[in-house]
């Protein structure tokens, strides 16, 4: 894990992920004492500097598999193991847009990665 981890334990809200990982839109919907300002979160990689996120490698090829495919959006439970407990959660990925990017080509594809608890979705 990176030195410079965010230590939310879960980034609980809609990101948007650039094709190299890296988070290029924020809007948390954390509560508690886990709020993450947007700014700590913006321009880091979702794979290696959040911290719960560096530490799930079945999360990260969920994401990986998704890009390989050519679904428009895909949902699944998942699981982060903190050190005393369990944050289950629902993933939903979706494609937002092609676009190029300076000096390429070849449009680069955008990824929202929308995360919150899995009890939000029992309470609702």
């Amino acid at each position: 894990m990176n030195i410079n981890s965010v230590l939310t334990p879960v980034p609980y809200g809609l990101l948007e992920l650039d094709a190299e990982g890296t988070v290029i839109y924020y809007r948390s919907e954390n509560k508690g004492l886990f709020v993450t300002p947007e700014s700590e979160i913006v321009g880091r990689n979702f794979f290696t500097d959040i911290a719960a996120i560096s530490q799930a490698k079945e999360f990260q090829n969920e994401i990986k598999d998704f890009r390989r495919s050519h679904a428009p959006a895909y949902s699944f439970n998942f699981s982060f193991a903190l050190k005393n407990r369990s944050l289950p959660v629902r993933v939903l990925l979706a494609r937002v847009r092609e676009r190029p990017t300076l000096g390429e080509s070849t449009p680069a594809e955008s990824l929202y990665v929308h995360i919150r608890p899995v009890a939000d979705r029992m309470a609702a």
